[in-house]
């Protein structure tokens, strides 16, 4: 009976065993077949955020924006900070667009406020009228007539004053669309001639033009000369005490426009 008892169970062992041998087979058939299909494991997809890199600046466009704001520190620091434009003085506009288009014999008015315009928007008019020596008020530089400029023929030529120069030190910057701030460290070099050193550097452009509170100076026993050669070493010595300068613009199909320049003390 013991016997008869342990044959049976080893009997439905090997019946168990058939079965499931018989399903896995069955299975896998219908699985290679394609009749069956396992349910995939979804891929993790990593988010990646881009806003972070829709705000960061290129270096080129970096490069770009401190020529523009070099030379809106060299021509017109001395009316920082500016968010109202009408204060900058009209002779100093048509000077600097004369400048930028060059000592032609004619100048339409077209050229003068197509320079005022892609500096500073529509929002700045220029007003037309003779362009004075900046180093001379005996005779106008140019005359305005006839809806253009010509070279005043009773001016005698002369050696040209010159504005303090600007040396930009990039600190940070984003954009917001087409709007841009750029923040930057600004040195005034004291203001030089045809032939002078760059023997002084200060932290704002009055101090420069009064010529005190120099953060930088050279030595005059130097046996190189006295002036000033302001690598990025030497900027970073004095680093800490010049403030930040923030330049707002608008990126626009020809280049940029101010919006507004604010200095950080």
């Amino acid at each position: 009976m013991e016997e008869k008892k342990k044959n049976n169970t080893g009997l439905k062992v090997i019946i168990i065993v058939l079965i499931l041998a018989l399903l896995g087979a069955v299975g896998y058939i219908c699985y290679d077949k394609g009749l069956i299909k396992l349910p995939k494991k979804e891929a993790k997809t990593e988010v990646v955020d881009d806003t972070k890199h829709d705000k960061e600046l290129s270096q080129g466009e970096i490069d770009d924006l401190t020529d523009f704001a070099k030379e809106l520190s060299n021509n017109f620091a001395e009316y920082y900070p500016l968010d109202d434009f009408s204060k900058i003085d009209n002779q100093k506009l048509l000077f600097w667009a004369l400048r930028r288009i060059g000592f032609n014999d004619l100048i339409t008015e077209k050229e003068i406020e197509d320079q005022v315009t892609n500096y500073f928007g529509k929002s700045l008019k220029v007003k037309h009228e003779d362009i004075e020596c900046p180093t001379s008020d005996e005779e106008p530089l140019y005359l305005h007539e006839d809806g253009g400029y010509v070279p005043n023929p009773n001016h005698f030529g002369h050696g040209m004053g010159q504005d303090p120069q600007a040396a930009l030190f990039y600190v940070s910057g984003e954009k917001d669309g087409s709007l841009i701030t750029v923040n930057y460290k600004v040195l005034y070099s004291n203001t030089c001639g045809d032939v002078c050193f760059l023997s002084s550097y200060y932290k704002s452009y009055e101090d420069s033009i009064k010529k005190i509170n120099a953060i930088l100076e050279g030595d005059p026993d130097s046996e190189e000369g006295p002036g000033v050669n302001l690598t990025e070493d030497l900027y970073k010595t004095v680093e800490v005490r010049v403030p930040v300068t923030t330049f707002k613009v608008e990126k626009t199909d020809k280049g940029y426009t101010l919006k507004s320049v604010v200095i950080n003390e």
